[in-house]
């Protein structure tokens, strides 16, 4: 069965004519249901919108400022004065005990001055720099060798056993930077010495 909507067109003074326009009982449907459905999409659209601007705005990050480094490989002579047989555990997390191979050319290194234990003083003239003297002399602090385990009084052998014994009767190597430019060093720009193993003093770091 077919509805029948029926409009009239008037032509100026002329004979009114009849269009009519049959539709089906199912296309009359579709049309409605498409009407419909339309107005739900744009309901749902409209709730979307308010819940998302009524939504409680997560703020903005605040930046931390961030230290800036050269990309270079850093190192520290600690502030705390350690027995020898506490030196391979003095350095902070991510540096270890250095041997004086690894700090043999600092020009190389950067020196990591804002680490808790490194020494770093306002009476000292170092900039961002490592520490290297005061007036009673080189500031000196173990280092490894690279050598056997050894407690002789010689320079670059001496490491109080491989850093396992506090006799006073045994050695361990130190080693210093250079402070006084117009004379010879003892190896390369540093100086260096040996300490009695039941003496504290300070540790060169390295990062790992």
């Amino acid at each position: 069965m077919k509805e029948k909507l029926a409009g009239e067109v008037q032509r100026g003074g002329g004979e009114g004519r009849v269009v009519h326009i049959e539709l089906g009982r199912g296309v009359v449907a579709l049309l409605i249901a498409g009407m419909l459905l339309v107005a739900f999409l744009g309901y749902l659209a409209w709730g979307q919108e308010r819940v998302t601007a009524s939504a409680p705005q997560a703020p903005e990050a605040v930046a931390v400022p961030q230290i800036q480094f050269n990309g270079l490989r850093r190192f520290y002579r600690t502030s705390t004065a350690y027995t020898p047989t506490l030196a391979s555990t003095a350095c902070v997390t991510g540096y270890h005990f250095a041997s004086i191979w690894e700090l043999l050319d600092p020009s190389n290194l950067e020196y990591a001055a804002e680490e808790l234990d490194a020494w770093s003083g306002p009476l000292y003239d170092m900039g961002e720099g490592p520490i290297t003297g005061a007036d009673d002399g080189p500031i000196m602090a173990y280092a490894r060798t690279g050598y056997n385990a050894d407690v002789s009084g010689v320079s670059g052998k001496a490491n109080c056993n491989n850093w396992q014994s506090d006799d006073e009767n045994h050695y361990g190597t130190m080693v210093g930077l250079t402070h006084e430019w117009g004379s010879a060093e003892d190896m390369f720009i540093w100086n260096v010495g040996v300490n009695t193993c039941n003496v504290r003093a300070g540790v060169w770091c390295v990062e790992d």
